[in-house]
């Protein structure tokens, strides 16, 4: 069963939202790696460090009308 997701409205506009994953992370919410050492030594380092754009959230809800997509 899918549950679908009331999107939110633009309060100048009046046109519902779309979401848009985040571009610096790609919708993971973690960008860039940390493992506490002075130089990095893991073997296979993982993501895990909060994006600076999205703080950690994958994305943002977007009006197209008040932000135009721009790619």
């Amino acid at each position: 069963m899918t549950t679908l997701i009331d999107k939110p409205v633009c309060g100048t506009h009046g046109c519902k939202k779309e979401w848009r994953d985040c571009y610096n992370c790609g919708g993971e919410g973690v960008y860039g790696h940390e493992c506490g050492e002075d130089t990095c030594c893991c073997l296979d380092p993982v993501d895990n460090e909060r994006c600076d754009i999205c703080r950690g959230k994958e994305g943002w809800w977007q009006c197209f009308r008040c932000a135009p997509w721009e790619d």
